[in-house]
């Protein structure tokens, strides 16, 4: 081994060329004692001032007396069976050296090793020796500090001034000695889970020992600062990932927003809990509508449409329902309560004058100032829903309150926020009611899709409304129910805005969501319906047969022709693309049923049929004896 691979294994060399210090390995060292040189021959010479022998030395340094002489010049490379990595010196609480921990790597086996020891006699023993107690119990001398699972995290945590502890032996099942609740008495702390299923346990059971005792405890997620975390990820990781300032400022940030830890919000969770369960062994849970099939409680409900639809007023209006109670229509309120409103696109008076204008209870409406502070995880939002007893909570818009780091067109950064928000919303037994602008290109995606934003927001939605102009009246919307998860969709609900914001039921529509996607495409193509060349050639071949038949395709273009000016399709290829896509508006619109490459005296063309609904059915009544 070379004089400097040597010093790249010490602590706190000072000096250069062949003369160094450093601190000592062999012993609780604070104060660099052991001097290192190179001499002449290239061997490495080591003294300890504190009275620690040479082999001391060199076994603390995961290492043998051979690799203090230089090594032959064809000497093979030798793999060490492990590599030292750091090592932790454990005090008591007015930091008098107890024993050490190294931790090692052990690179034929891809993992790391921990070995113990102490002095005895002035000699090292492989053991622990002495209390067991927290690593870095001295800073347990302070009202607040952090629980961390291992040594690595309380030195990341120190080198940025924040006092940290933790157990001796890392995360497990008992590794939370009665001890360590006794040190931290009476003490503020925040405990810091690694990001894995023994790690969160660990740290559920940590909280759980320290209830009563601390004075305050919280339980930190760092997915919530840190929606990207990897499994097993800890505070180390994210320091590391997101850079020391901004890492700083979303633990902090996060530690100031999580709220006390509260037993019973895991009273349900055994602590064995299976991996596997049979169906038959969970209880079935009817959906508990709110509005229904509209808004369910403890779900979440997106009202998506283009800016200036309408969709805010809406959304006003539904809270002035459930406020008092009222139907909508003929659709019953079934939980009437109060609401909490969170916008940053309007003002709060504007807000108030449009429920008012609906006729609500403002009474039991409340608002959160400076919403746009806020996240769909902060704590706030939680705490305000409970203290007022909110049946509801609205968001508006979507995208202000995902948080400043989650990108909202990735799903694994958007559903986890999503899935915390509903699981405070079923907890609280509120509803969820979510106000997202839909795509400028979004055209072309299923009407559920619609919503800026990856596909997994609505996805995580058991109701979506989209809210359209009504193509046939200008004045009127109409909030089309595109997705229910839960139940068969809701009518499609036409209203129009009057004052203040104020809407006015009409009742309903028979638009559906397919509709949509025509209406839209429609309204993409820029060409009316009726002025669609293929649409315009079947009404008059209809019109000349008005029962319908069999054309060649050569009649159908020469019809076009005389029509058009034109023909209106080049081949049979073509022809079929066209009216498959206005198909379902001939069908409408028309009632036309148009058939493509149908053979006739052998000849290929078109069928068209005209469609009749049915007059009525046949129905076999059966009475009470089965007859």
């Amino acid at each position: 081994m070379t004089f400097e691979e040597f010093c790249s294994r010490l602590q706190g060399v000072e000096g250069k060329g062949k003369q160094r210090t450093a601190l000592c390995p062999a012993h609780g060292d604070k104060h660099q004692s052991l001097s290192v040189s190179e001499g002449e021959d290239g061997k490495i010479l080591v003294k300890c001032h504190y009275g620690c022998s040479t082999q001391d030395i060199v076994s603390a340094m995961g290492l043998t007396m051979q690799d203090l002489f230089p090594e032959p010049a064809k000497r093979p490379e030798r793999k060490l069976k492990r590599e030292f990595v750091a090592e932790y010196h454990y005090t008591d609480i007015d930091g008098n050296f107890l024993f050490k921990k190294t931790r090692w790597w052990l690179p034929l086996e891809r993992r790391k090793d921990f070995s113990w020891s102490h002095k005895e006699g002035g000699r090292w023993v492989s053991k622990r020796g002495g209390p067991q107690v927290l690593y870095n119990l001295p800073a347990t001398k302070l009202d607040s500090l952090y629980i961390v699972e291992g040594e690595k995290d309380v030195e990341t945590l120190k080198a940025h001034n924040l006092p940290a502890v933790s157990g001796a032996d890392g995360a497990g099942k008992g590794k939370w000695l009665p001890q360590y609740t006794e040190a931290l008495k009476g003490k503020e702390v925040a405990i810091i889970q690694d990001n894995d299923k023994n790690g969160k346990a660990f740290a559920l059971e940590t909280a759980q020992a320290l209830t009563g005792k601390a004075k305050s405890v919280k339980l930190l997620d760092l997915s919530r600062v840190w929606p990207d975390i990897p499994e097993k990820g800890d505070v180390s990781d994210m320091l590391e990932a997101m850079g020391p300032v901004e890492g700083m400022r979303a633990l902090l940030k996060l530690t100031r927003e999580t709220p006390e830890f509260s037993p019973e919000q895991y009273a349900n969770i055994p602590a064995d809990k299976k991996s596997i369960i049979a169906a038959a062994d969970i209880p079935y849970e009817p959906p508990r509508w709110q509005i229904p099939p509209y808004i369910q409680q403890g779900k979440g409900t997106l009202i998506q449409a283009d800016s200036g639809v309408g969709k805010t007023a809406l959304v006003c209006a539904i809270v002035a329902h459930i406020t008092t109670g009222r139907p909508i229509l003929d659709i019953p309120v079934r939980r009437p309560g109060n609401v909490l409103m969170l916008s940053v696109e309007d003002d709060l008076p504007v807000l108030r004058g449009r429920i008012e204008a609906n006729g609500g209870d403002l009474s039991k409406c409340f608002f959160m100032p400076d919403a746009a502070g806020f996240s769909f995880l902060s704590p706030e939002i939680e705490k305000a829903v409970q203290e007022i007893q909110a049946v509801t909570v609205v968001f508006d818009p979507l995208q202000a309150f995902l948080g400043e780091r989650v990108d909202m067109f990735k799903a694994n950064q958007t559903r986890p926020v999503l899935a915390k928000l509903f699981e405070m919303c079923d907890h609280a037994d509120c509803s969820c009611i979510i106000i997202a602008h839909t795509g400028k290109s979004s055209f072309d995606k299923s009407p559920v899709n619609r919503s800026l934003g990856s596909v997994d927001i609505p996805a995580a939605m058991r109701s979506v409304l989209q809210v359209i102009q009504n193509p046939d009246n200008e004045d009127e919307r109409i909030a089309i129910h595109v997705k229910c998860s839960n139940a068969p969709k809701g009518k499609s609900l036409v209203y129009t805005i009057g004052d203040r914001g104020g809407i006015r039921w009409e009742g309903y529509s028979d638009i559906t969501g397919e509709d949509l996607s025509l209406i839209t495409k429609r309204k993409e193509k820029g060409i009316p319906y009726e002025r669609e060349p293929l649409v315009q050639v079947f009404n008059q071949l209809m019109a000349d047969r008005p029962g319908g038949g069999f054309w060649s395709y050569e009649d159908v273009k020469s019809t076009g022709l005389k029509l058009l000016g034109f023909p209106p399709f080049v081949d049979s290829r073509e022809l079929k693309q066209k009216v498959n896509a206005v198909a379902k508006e001939l069908l409408q619109n028309d009632g036309l049923i148009v058939k493509v490459g149908e053979k006739s005296n052998g000849m290929r063309g078109i069928r068209i049929e005209q469609y009749e609904h049915p007059t009525g059915y046949q129905i076999t009544i059966h009475d009470g004896e089965g007859r």
